[in-house]
């Protein structure tokens, strides 16, 4: 008896074993469509960001056409300060739609959002070589009066950029029950994490300024919207792959800045020789930029680029300190 009651037992929590195991086999397809579902409300919130620049910003301060380049001085302090602020508010916005305690996607829809607002000018209008053209009325030899402005711009999405860092961690940190945010670590860390966060700062610094230089093409080529983007997203996102092979340690709360550090370091050399890479049959011509990491323009340069390094780190690079 006490055999066969214990055979009995036996089959009766087999069935219970079985039915325990049905959720771990259909983990999988779960898995997939949270995957889809993170895809799609990442998707909704770059176009998000897209509608609010493109009918706010875009529709009050940006309406010469499609050959007026997008530059935050040539317009009035307000339509900077107008870009800064909307950067801000889209970012804690795209915190909240494209769900998860992640500042990292954040950024990403932010970047996304902007670089096809950008884009909207199509392939060769409203480029660094329509910026040329534009400051300069009578023709001449190059000379630095087109990169000073430019200075401003990076100033304007360098407020709009730690509003947009600074709103993301908030909105990430409280989607997260008050946890700190994946991608917010920063200076707090231990010294030697911190010395890898630093050299990893600087080699995606020299990759990508490098991958730039020589991918936006010959110097007296003109200058493409495609190209553009293409230089500068492979640039950060082999800049992180190879800091990634030196150093395991890449927070965002350290890199997110570069794209507005490397522009600036741009600008910066094109006005101390706004000829620096031209052959000399061109020198005497002021509507070709001085070198590669001045063919992008400041909005280009930033949104671009924090999206390509948002997309480069993966959840555990970016929030390890």
């Amino acid at each position: 008896m006490p055999r066969a009651r214990h055979n009995a037992d036996r089959a009766l929590t087999r069935p219970a074993a079985a039915l325990s195991l049905q959720p771990m086999a259909s983990s999988p397809a779960v898995s997939a469509v949270s995957d889809w579902t993170a895809r799609l409300r990442l998707l909704l919130a770059a176009s998000l960001v897209w509608a609010g620049l493109h009918f706010t910003v875009g529709a009050t301060f940006f309406r010469g056409g499609p050959d007026r380049p997008i530059v935050l001085a040539a317009v009035s302090p307000l339509g900077g300060i107008s870009v800064a602020l909307a950067f801000t508010v889209a970012a804690a916005l795209a915190a909240v739609v494209a769900g998860g305690p992640d500042a990292r996607r954040a950024l990403f829809a932010l970047g996304l959002g902007a670089a096809a607002w950008v884009f909207e000018r199509g392939g060769t209008g409203g480029t660094m070589d329509k910026w040329l053209v534009l400051v300069h009325e009578r023709p001449g030899p190059a000379n630095a009066a087109p990169y000073w402005p430019l200075l401003l711009d990076y100033l304007y999405l360098a407020i709009g950029l730690t509003g947009a860092y600074v709103a993301a961690s908030f909105v990430a940190a409280r989607l997260a029950d008050g946890q700190p945010a994946t991608g917010t670590a920063g200076p707090r860390a231990a010294v030697q994490d911190l010395q890898s966060a630093a050299a990893s700062f600087a080699t995606v610094l020299i990759v990508s300024g490098l991958v730039i230089v020589l991918a936006t093409g010959p110097a007296t080529f003109v200058t493409l919207r495609g190209q553009v983007y293409f230089a500068v997203a492979v640039g950060f996102i082999l800049g992180v792959y190879v800091a990634g092979k030196l150093s395991p340690v890449r927070p965002l709360a350290w890199l997110w800045p570069l794209p507005i550090v490397l522009g600036v370091i741009g600008v910066l050399v094109a006005i101390w020789s706004p000829a620096l890479m031209l052959p000399e049959p061109y020198r005497q011509q002021d509507v070709i930029p001085a070198w590669g990491l001045v063919r992008p323009l400041p909005i280009e340069m930033v949104s671009v680029g924090i999206a390509a390094l948002c997309a480069s780190l993966k959840p555990k690079h970016a929030g390890r300190h």
